[in-house]
């Protein structure tokens, strides 16, 4: 019988009492993310561990998952990469990719480029796209390989071929920079649009990019906007800076100067230089807007209305000048009335 997360839990329940090391890992995931029951480490270890003591891959990889996260038993890298290893060698794909994993970080285990892109070849060669995406990283980088964009490239594109968001914006970028391919930004364009709708930040982030600049697509600051706003949520800090210069300058949203600090702020504590210097402009004067509209107010004639439009780029300095010689024309006028 197969389970998966449409399975009755009174279902799973009774299978995985009976032993079945599928159900004792389907109930284990639910338990390990919250899934329909309430989130609990040490009972989806347990899971995991009856499963693996079944010599079950799957249950083995999950117990290693288990000591690499700390979910339900104490964190133990090497424990974990043991683990890795046993289920690696019956094959068991999403376990060579991990075991690769822990080879290239030098977690649990001695830094092994070498043997990283073994465990990735071996994961990769059964079509494992986490692992293609690792093993084109390797590629890019020259990590246990000579150094091969285009092999890199066409790792990439395997692996988002197989459905991983990540490799379509690695490939994207490159795309983009001309990396192991001649640049296309009408290409990178249709990987990021599949990446963002799917909901990856920085898919959204480096899309908006192309829609804000009009690369590869027309430019559309309004779609940029919504792109930048949905990544910056997620808590991308490459959107915030473009985020702000959005809210400053009013492009594809209505110019609101505090929520454009707000934004530089947050971007300025991530170092970037340029939204610390924005932030201190902006916090260091009231919103050219708001500024603005307080001159207006002073204005009361019942002959004439004073109306300024004002860009986000309008020096309050020039404002005021140009309110001043209006004032000054409404003052002979009504001299000249007044005669």
């Amino acid at each position: 019988m197969t389970f998966d997360k449409t399975t009755e839990l009174s279902v799973l329940e009774s299978a995985a009492k009976s032993g079945d090391p599928d159900a004792l890992c389907e109930l284990g995931w639910r338990f390990k993310r919250g899934l329909g029951v309430a989130r609990d480490g040490k009972r989806a270890f347990e899971s995991f561990l009856r499963a693996a003591e079944s010599d079950d891959p799957a249950g083995i990889n999950h117990v290693g998952l288990c000591y690499s996260d700390g979910v339900g038993v104490k964190r133990d890298e090497a424990t974990a990469c043991r683990y890795y290893r046993k289920a690696a060698e019956r094959g068991f794909a999403p376990a060579q990719n991990n075991l690769g994993w822990m080879y290239l970080t030098g977690s649990g285990v001695k830094k092994s480029y070498g043997a990283a892109v073994r465990w990735f070849r071996k994961a990769s060669e059964q079509g494992h796209a986490e692992a293609l995406n690792n093993l084109a990283y390797c590629f890019q980088h020259g990590f246990g390989v000579p150094k091969n964009q285009e092999e890199a490239n066409r790792c990439y594109q395997e692996a988002a071929n197989a459905g991983l968001v990540e490799a379509a914006v690695n490939l994207a970028n490159n795309y983009m920079s001309g990396v192991g391919c001649k640049a296309d930004y009408s290409r990178a364009a249709e990987l990021l649009e599949k990446a963002a709708a799917a909901g990856l930040a920085i898919a959204q982030n480096n899309l908006a990019h192309l829609y804000f600049h009009g690369l590869g697509v027309e430019r559309n600051y309004e779609r940029a906007f919504a792109l930048y706003q949905s990544a910056a949520e997620q808590g991308c800090g490459e959107a915030y800076t473009p985020l702000a210069d959005c809210y400053e300058q009013g492009l594809g949203v209505t110019q609101n100067l505090d929520l454009a600090a707000r934004y530089y702020q947050g971007a300025a504590r991530l170092g970037v230089a340029y939204a610390a210097r924005k932030y201190e402009e902006l916090s260091s004067r009231p919103s050219a807007k708001s500024k603005i509209g307080a001159f207006l107010s002073i204005i009361d004639d019942e002959t004439e209305r004073l109306e300024l439009s004002v860009g986000a780029a309008l020096e309050v300095k020039d404002a005021q000048e140009r309110i001043a010689a209006k004032k000054e024309e409404l003052r002979k006028r009504k001299e000249e009335e007044g005669e």
